[in-house]
């Protein structure tokens, strides 16, 4: 029995005394506890009760977290796509931040409907989550235009989006940001950053050639926010242009 077993049984009771005075976070924290296959503490049904209860009581992460259950079949529960999307909706449309990337995988893995995956509507899930902060939301959408068909969106799209979530703190979705970016060539990335820095109020001329235009925008943006942007290469240009962008754009950091 040790120092970790004992502080574990300690929050375990916390938890427990909290959810008896309705606190929501502590029925999604249990909630999940629960879930876990192949555990001692596997107890699905009592899972799902917690869930329920903390959605009951209008909370975003119970209703995100119903939508795992079905999406995932967790539980016990049959996969049920349609019911997992109702449940993503419901914690969307209350600013979960990473609601949308969860409707833009049912979307993209041809979840809904009989048409099979749509990309053009994952693309849409997947900003809407990047914008809240979720850096998946980001890669996953400039993989999709890069290598599928999605209308009137080209390689300098996807390279803003890539560059946005690169510049968050998901390592492992950034890193996967700038994988991406690193395979794109030097007008694309040009392309990028000055969609990127008019997106934050500059006008120049989107041709993917870099010049004092371009270069006076990002040290403009840059003196905005008290930070100076690295001008060294195409790469870093556009990512000193995402940086930027989140200083002017700052997130909810409350809600994660």
């Amino acid at each position: 029995y040790s120092k970790d077993d004992a502080e574990r049984e300690e929050g375990y009771d916390l938890l427990s005394r909290a959810i008896e005075v309705g606190h929501t976070f502590s029925m999604n924290e249990l909630g999940y506890y629960f879930l876990a296959k192949e555990t001692d503490h596997h107890q699905p049904e009592r899972a799902l009760k917690y869930l329920n209860a903390s959605a009951d009581r209008g909370d975003i992460y119970g209703y995100n977290n119903l939508g795992l259950v079905y999406s995932n079949g967790l539980g016990g529960v049959d996969p049920d796509a349609e019911t997992a999307l109702d449940w993503f909706a419901k914690a969307s449309a209350g600013g979960h931040p990473y609601a949308p990337v969860n409707i833009g995988r049912l979307h993209y893995n041809g979840k809904l409907g009989d048409g099979g995956p749509d990309y053009a509507q994952a693309v849409a899930w997947y900003d809407q989550g990047l914008e809240r902060g979720d850096a998946w939301g980001g890669a996953n959408a400039a993989w999709i235009i890069l290598n599928k068909d999605v209308p009137d969106l080209d390689a300098a799209d996807a390279a803003v989006r890539a560059a946005k979530a690169a510049a968050l703190r998901n390592e492992e979705a950034a890193a996967r940001a700038r994988q991406l970016l690193g395979a794109l060539d030097a007008r694309t990335l040009t392309r990028a950053a000055q969609r990127l820095v008019n997106e934050m109020g500059a006008d120049v001329a989107v041709d993917g050639a870099y010049g004092g235009e371009t270069r006076g925008a990002l040290e403009k943006l840059g003196e905005s926010v008290g930070w100076r942007p690295d001008l060294s290469s195409s790469e870093a240009r556009v990512l000193s242009a995402a940086y930027i962008y989140w200083r002017k754009n700052p997130l909810r950091l409350d809600l994660y």
